[in-house]
C-alpha cells in the first residue's frame, strides 16, 4: 500500500497518532529499509545518521514544506542549507554562552516559582506531567514573553494556525515599538544589534517565535514527563539520583546555585539529560515523527550502507526506532536502564545478570533525539540546563509517590504524536523532604 500512496501513514497518524510504533514494526519484520511512501524510505541501518543528517548530510524534504506561511518559513521548515545556516545565525546568537548567563536567570527564578507551587500542593493528588507543562509559560515564555497570547491556540489545527499566524504578526509589531528591555531572544531574532545584513521582516519573527514556543517549551515539558515517568517506574534509579545529588549538593545548597556543576553529574546525565547521556530521551525522543530528507538529482544517488538510493528519493529516520534497535543498543533496547551510559568494566542489568563491557552496545552516532549535524535543535542547550535544574529540584527536595500504579501501566499507550508529542497524566503525592 505504501507502494501506491503516503495515505496509509496519514490515516494511521490520524486513527491512533501511533505511528512510531508502525514504523519500528516495519523494521522489525522486513529489515533495514522499509517502504513508507511512492518515494519514501524509511532506513536504519548502523552508519544512517552520519550519511543523512550528519555535518555534510543531506537537505530536508518536502515534508517541512508544510511548514511554510506567507512572507516566509520558519527556521525548522528551511530545506535549503545555505539558506538554513544563514536563519540559524540570530538563533546561534541567541542561544550561545553569553546569552546563556541571562538563560540561567530566568530558569533559576521560575524553577524556584514551581517548586514553591509544588509545595503548596503537598499530600495532595498532583499531575505532575501537567505541571511540568508549566515550564511552557515560563522559563520559555521569558524569553519571549510577548508571545504568550498565542499559547491559547494549541494544539493547532488548521483554524488556529491561521490564528496564531494573525496573532503573531500583531504581536511582533507591538515588540517591535516596545524595543528591547534585556537580551531575550526575540532580541536576537529581530537583529536588534544590528548583525545581520538585512533586517528579518515581520512575519519571519513571527513564524520562529511560534516556533520556540512550539518546539521549545511543549518537548521540554514532555521530555520531563517521561524522566518522571521512568523514575518512579524504577525506584531504584531515583533513589541513586537522589543519592548523587545529595552528596554534591548538601542539604540547604541549592543545585540551582550552580548549573554549571549540575551539568558535570554522571547519573544526572545518564537519566535525562544530554545528545550522548539521556536514557530517558533514548527511549521517548522529543519529536516521534520522521526527520525526513531527500537525495537531490544532482548526486545521482547515494550509498548507505549496502543499498544504493537513486535520487530523488525521500529518505526518513525515525529515532523511536532507531534508539531501540538492538544492534545500536543492547542489552534490553526497550528498557529503561540508565547505567548503559556511564563508564564501566562490568554492568548489572536489573535482573542481576553481569554484562561485560565488550559485549555492550551503545551506538552514541544513532543518539539523535534533538537531530544532528547543521540542522540539530537550536535550543537544544538550554533545554538540557532546564532539565537539569527542574529534576534536580524537585528530586533534593521531595518525596514522590505514585498515586495509582495504573497510571504508570497506561503511560506507553497514552503517548501520541501530534507534531509533537502528547502524553497522559502522572498523579502523584509530593512531601517536602525539609519541612
Amino acid at each position: 500500500m505504501c507502494r501506491i500512496s503516503k495515505g496509509w501513514l496519514a490515516y494511521l497518524t490520524v486513527k491512533d497518532k501511533k505511528v512510531h510504533l508502525y514504523i519500528k514494526d516495519l523494521h522489525e519484520r522486513y529489515g533495514d529499509i522499509v517502504r513508507i511512501g511512492p518515494n519514501e524510505l524509511s532506513i536504519i541501518p548502523k552508519d544512517t545518521t552520519t550519511t543523512v543528517i550528519g555535518p555534510k548530510g543531506l537537505p530536508r524534504g518536502p515534508y517541512y514544506n508544510s511548514r511554510e506561511h506567507e512572507g516566509g518559513v520558519s527556521l525548522d521548515g528551511i530545506r535549503d542549507p545555505a539558506l538554513h545556516a544563514a536563519r540559524r545565525k540570530p538563533w546561534a546568537r541567541g542561544m550561545n554562552s553569553t546569552a546563556m548567563k541571562y538563560y540561567e536567570d530566568v530558569i533559576r527564578d521560575e524553577t524556584t516559582t514551581l517548586l514553591r507551587v509544588l509545595r503548596e500542593r503537598k499530600s495532595e493528588n498532583t499531575d505532575i506531567s501537567e505541571w511540568m507543562s508549566f515550564l511552557r509559560d515560563a522559563a520559555w515564555i521569558s524569553h519571549i514573553p510577548w508571545i504568550i497570547p498565542l499559547l491559547k491556540y494549541l494544539p493547532s489545527a488548521s483554524k488556529s494556525w491561521e490564528d496564531m499566524k494573525v496573532v503573531g504578526a500583531t504581536l511582533v509589531k507591538r515588540r517591535i515599538q516596545d524595543g528591547s528591555t534585556h537580551p531575550d531572544l526575540f532580541h536576537y531574532l529581530m537583529d536588534e544589534d544590528g548583525n545581520e545584513p538585512v533586517k528579518p521582516s515581520l512575519e519571519v519573527c513571527a513564524g520562529d517565535g511560534m516556533l520556540a514556543i512550539i518546539a521549545g517549551s511543549d518537548t521540554a515539558a514532555t521530555t520531563l514527563s517521561h524522566v518522571w515517568y521512568c523514575l518512579l517506574s524504577h525506584p531504584k534509579c531515583f533513589n541513586r539520583l537522589r543519592s548523587e545529588i545529595d552528596e554534591v549538593f548538601p542539604y540547604g545548597e541549592d543545585p540551582m546555585g550552580n548549573l554549571a556543576k549540575l551539568a558535570i553529574l554522571p547519573y544526572l546525565n545518564a537519566c535525562m539529560l544530554s545528545a550522548i547521556h539521556n536514557e530517558a530521551l533514548r527511549l521517548y525522543p522529543p519529536v516521534l515523527g520522521a526527520l525526513q530528507r531527500r537525495i537531490e538529482p544532482e548526486t545521482g544517488g547515494i550509498v548507505i550502507g549496502d543499498h544504493f538510493i537513486p535520487a530523488e528519493t525521500q529518505v526518513s529516520l525515525y529515532a523511536y526506532a532507531i534508539h531501540r534497535d538492538p544492534r545500536h543498543f543492547w542489552p534490553i533496547p526497550d528498557q529503561f536502564w540508565p547505567d548503559r551510559w556511564l563508564s564501566q568494566e562490568k554492568y548489572v542489568l536489573p535482573s542481576g545478570d553481569v554484562i561485560p563491557l565488550d559485549q555492550m552496545v551503545n551506538n552514541r552516532e544513532v543518539f539523535v533525539p534533538f537531530s544532528a549535524g547543521p540542522m540539530v535543535c537550536a535550543g537544544k542547550n538550554v533545554a538540557m540546563a532546564e532539565m537539569r535544574a527542574v529534576i534536580s529540584s524537585i528530586v533534593q527536595q521531595f518525596d514522590m509517590k505514585v498515586e495509582d500504579q495504573c497510571s504508570l501501566s497506561k503511560w506507553e499507550g497514552d503517548i501520541h504524536e501530534v507534531f509533537v508529542t502528547s502524553r497522559g497524566s502522572l498523579p502523584v503525592f509530593l512531601e517536602p523532604r525539609f519541612g
